[in-house]
């Protein structure tokens, strides 16, 4: 499989690693999406997969938008220490702690939200008054394999798009990140399900996002990249 590679914010500081350190034939550099023309970017899924980097997280909303316009039907899991289902932040409605809400209301409402420790009163009432699903990290630690695969059924597309906020991780391993929140889960626990959703659905697209570099810090754009060179051997 192809992967096209877009960058937004500071993705391009990540790609710039990852082709630097990881040589592979299945995937290319297509353009960096500047923050003026998000809400119009041109992103490719014939014969491809789109990869976007970033940068806020707020770039996924347009990722799925331009998926339904390929696919008729689909559904997004997200890796988040958040829930993202705040009607507005402060007097944002397009806000990254608005992202999955936005995608919910005008997009699609078959999601499943996976890694969840920190969310408002707001956005828990509003998961269960929608049926919008979500497992906590804890729950995902804790789950083996067979049962996550029943937590996947909750999607009802076969086409999937895949977000993977780095805040999912925990600060030990991932502290370059918007909103760091403590007792996330490890590489291996991530990578594994990230498998198993590989093997479950038709995965259409993705973003890597909210990384956050700390000036004068070695960076973690490594394990960053090695979670990217799993998923482009799929």
């Amino acid at each position: 499989m192809q992967y096209n590679f877009y960058t937004y914010g500071e993705g391009g500081d990540i790609y710039s690693y990852f082709q630097k350190e990881f040589k592979a034939s299945n995937y290319k550099f297509i353009k960096y999406i500047s923050e003026s023309e998000s809400n119009k970017a041109e992103i490719d899924f014939k014969d491809s997969i789109p990869v976007i980097l970033g940068g806020s997280h707020s770039i996924t909303y347009y990722g799925v938008k331009a998926a339904i316009k390929e696919y008729s039907s689909i559904g997004v899991i997200q890796f988040d220490a958040h829930l993202d289902m705040k009607d507005t932040y402060g007097i944002d409605k397009d806000s990254n702690a608005c992202v999955m809400r936005r995608i919910r209301d005008n997009l699609t409402k078959n999601t499943l939200s996976l890694g969840v420790r920190e969310i408002s009163k707001e956005e828990k009432d509003y998961a269960f008054e929608n049926q919008a699903f979500f497992c906590s990290a804890d729950s995902l630690t804790m789950t083996d394999m067979n049962e996550f695969s029943n937590d996947l059924c909750v999607i009802k597309s076969q086409n999937v798009y895949l977000t993977i906020d780095l805040d999912v991780l925990d600060p030990s391993i991932m502290s370059e990140v918007e909103y760091p929140e403590p007792d996330g889960i490890l590489f291996e626990n991530l990578i594994l399900r990230i498998n198993r959703i590989f093997s479950f659905f038709h995965v259409v697209g993705i973003d890597v996002v909210e990384y956050k570099p700390i000036t004068g810090h070695p960076g973690q754009k490594r394990l960053i990249c090695q979670i990217l060179n799993q998923i482009i051997k799929h």
